[in-house]
């Protein structure tokens, strides 16, 4: 088992129950509704990490900190509003349940991830065979900030003026993807020219 997890370290491979750990979170955020569209990015990336080792750990990362933008805040006021009524009157909702473990697991997937990040970050950029799927998943995230930037400019000429709400997802969002982007351009020359 030992030998096991250390061949994994040393591949750049993630866990296999982090792995797992990352599709039930994203799985169990389906309860967030479309809110929660880092989860397919999450899942996506989880199933693929063994064979697109460094992309498909980042395709990871950017499907937890998009999912963790919705899940922490709303799945925590949900839980505590939850638990309050629950204390005070007998109500109880058949969903309660499932934003409890959907929050939990989303807290236990990002503290996982983090101390993986932690223990893999000596690890070499490695090119896997999936890696054109990651590129390909990752136009989708790029479509959506092309998307919002021009609704935004559009919410400007509509109200003549920007709500500091909209400017700071635009913003917030549009710097996240575009860091993904570059990251991955950057793993794919580099891999290019070491070849």
């Amino acid at each position: 088992m030992q030998a096991n997890q250390e061949l994994e370290l040393s591949s750049g491979i993630v866990s296999a129950k982090l792995r797992w750990l990352a599709i039930l979170a994203g799985c169990f955020s389906a309860v967030f509704g479309v809110s929660a569209f880092g989860a397919p990015f999450l899942i996506l990336g989880a199933a693929i990490q063994p064979r697109a080792r460094t992309s498909g750990r980042w395709l990871m990362w950017l499907g937890a900190l998009l999912l963790s933008l919705v899940v922490v805040p709303f799945g925590t006021g949900a839980v505590f509003e939850g638990a309050k009524r629950l204390g005070r009157d007998n109500w109880s909702s058949p969903i309660f349940p499932l934003f409890v473990v959907s929050t939990a697991l989303m807290y236990w997937c990002d503290v996982a991830l983090v101390m993986e990040a932690i223990r893999l970050r000596r690890n070499k950029w490695a090119r896997g065979s999936l890696d054109w799927l990651v590129w390909i998943t990752a136009t989708v995230p790029s479509a959506l900030c092309v998307w919002q930037t021009l609704d935004t400019v559009q919410a400007y000429r509509r109200l003549n003026g920007l709500r500091i709400d909209l400017i700071l997802t635009t913003v917030g969002l549009d710097t996240l993807i575009f860091c993904f982007d570059v990251a991955l351009t950057i793993h794919a020359v580099k891999s290019r020219l070491t070849e």
